[in-house]
């Protein structure tokens, strides 16, 4: 990064730019310059001697993700922003399970189920409990069910916090479904990342390893789940920066 760049930033900016020994956390509104703390710190760690395939910058959207390469590109040209890993939590959470596929019991490449695979599973498991479907929708059945396991509720646990109904036996009929099917969900892209590096010390170290670095964009609309992802992998090494706006979250903090 230039001086002229480091120059152009507010105290504020600057002070997140240079940081340096642990995790930083940056909260600001809309409008402040939050994106570009992230471009500028990249550039800043990357003069530093970071290696840009070293560095993993994270956001909500691909949309997002591809603004934030042409940032990049600027002031760190074009061949260290390529060698950057920069994505979504999501297609991080996919480039994993692709990687890890034989630990996690899936097929390579990873079959991945969409909305209208997940319904048609959902719909299966009600005709084999003889539930009516027309009483039992598919779509509010699986966000049920989406809630619960990003809380890590079992279906069983579930049940009982509903008192009783049919939602438990859905819920379990549904994973027995995927593991048949050995897919996975776009909930797992999250999920299994998490379980996995939890369990597996080797693979949590391994993917921990990859990066010097990992940045966060938008961090107000981070789940718990997500968080406990970037918490995993930022572990080792605790250079993580994330940035966000607190009035607009969307899970609240």
């Amino acid at each position: 990064m230039s001086d002229a760049l480091l120059n152009s930033l507010n105290p504020q900016q600057r002070e997140a730019v240079i940081h340096r020994g642990g995790p930083l956390l940056v909260l600001a509104g809309a409008g402040s310059g939050k994106t570009r703390v992230i471009t500028a710190r990249i550039a800043d760690l990357i003069r530093d001697g970071v290696q840009p395939e070293r560095i993993l910058s994270l956001t909500f959207t691909n949309k997002a993700a591809g603004e934030m390469r042409e940032r990049l590109e600027p002031l760190i040209g074009a061949e260290s922003s390529s060698a950057m890993t920069v994505g979504t939590f999501h297609g991080l959470g996919l480039r994993l399970i692709q990687e890890e596929a034989d630990r996690l019991g899936l097929f390579r490449p990873v079959c991945l189920l969409d909305a209208g695979d997940q319904a048609v599973c959902v719909r299966q498991v009600l005709s084999e409990l003889k539930l009516d479907p027309r009483r039992h929708d598919a779509q509010r059945l699986l966000n049920e069910i989406s809630r619960a396991r990003h809380a890590d509720v079992k279906p069983e646990e579930l049940s009982q916090r509903v008192g009783g109904g049919p939602i438990g036996r859905v819920y379990a009929g549904y994973l027995e479904r995927k593991r048949a099917q050995r897919a996975a969900d776009f909930d797992d892209l999250i999920l299994m990342p998490v379980s996995l590096m939890r369990e597996n010390d080797e693979i949590r170290q391994r993917w921990q390893e990859r990066w010097d670095a990992i940045l966060v964009d938008e961090y107000q609309d981070t789940s718990a789940s997500q968080f406990a992802m970037v918490q995993l992998l930022a572990e080792r090494h605790r250079n993580l920066a994330v940035v966000g706006d607190d009035d607009q979250s969307i899970y609240g903090w």
